[in-house]
């Protein structure tokens, strides 16, 4: 029986040895990939070409007025803008709100997710994609609240993605992106429906805001429209400016 047992106690000590040794190369291969992905650094923000204030208070027909935000639940981002525009000719009213975030604060904010905490439910039947000058997605039509108290929404953003660092491998660009979002700039339009107006001015309205938003952003900033798996991050409802 001794004689069989000397190989046995062998083999076994063997495989603890390997086990051992995979265990601590793994460890070290654990530690060292976790070194390269941080050596990367953060994803680096990415700067407005101009201040959200040098929008334009002119757009063609369409005269502004800055609105002050006075309520700090909605000063979530870096930069905000809100602004109300008049048509005289038009007798219409828009309200302009933009918010600019170095880390994409900016998109955890949807109209689908605040108006339904606003307790404005959304009339899906007229949504629809807006065409506006320039490249990338079209823009979001919504149309949230209820009969006789309509309020037009149009939703878009810019993703300002910084330039490619050559000085890093593909591993560390998309360990990057996954920690942390883009710098980006969220518009949203909102219009109360009129019994004697149709949305077509509100549409020429946007249009003409979507060109001048693209010079804010970037001519490389990435125009979209989607929404993101977000959650309401504060109760505070959308800022509603103007109106009438």
């Amino acid at each position: 029986m001794e004689w069989f047992e000397v190989p046995i106690t062998v083999s076994a000590g063997l495989r603890f040895t390997w086990l051992i040794a995979l265990l601590g190369g793994a460890l070290a291969g654990q530690q060292w990939l976790s070194r390269h992905l941080e050596a990367a650094g953060p994803l680096p923000s990415v700067p407005l070409c101009a201040p959200l204030s040098s929008l334009p208070i002119e757009l063609g027909p369409w005269q502004g007025v800055d609105v002050p935000i006075e309520d700090e639940r909605f000063l979530y981002a870096d930069e905000h803008l809100q602004r109300t525009y008049y048509n005289a000719h038009r007798g219409r009213s828009v309200s302009v709100w933009i918010a600019y975030s170095t880390e994409g604060a900016d998109r955890r904010h949807h109209p689908e997710v605040c108006m339904d905490v606003a307790g404005k439910p959304e009339d899906a039947s007229v949504r629809q994609a807006l065409d506006v000058p320039g490249p990338g997605d079209r823009v979001q039509q919504f149309r949230f609240g209820t009969p006789g108290n309509w309020q037009w929404v149009f939703y878009w953003h810019y993703t300002l993605r910084p330039e490619d660092d050559e000085q890093i491998d593909s591993l560390q660009r998309a360990y990057q992106r996954l920690r942390k979002l883009p710098s980006s700039m969220t518009v949203e339009v909102f219009a109360p429906e009129q019994a004697d107006d149709d949305v077509e001015p509100v549409r020429d309205f946007v249009r003409r805001l979507s060109v001048e938003a693209q010079l804010l952003a970037g001519p490389d900033a990435e125009r979209g429209s989607e929404r993101l798996p977000v959650t309401v991050i504060n109760d505070a409802p959308p800022p509603e400016v103007g109106g009438g």
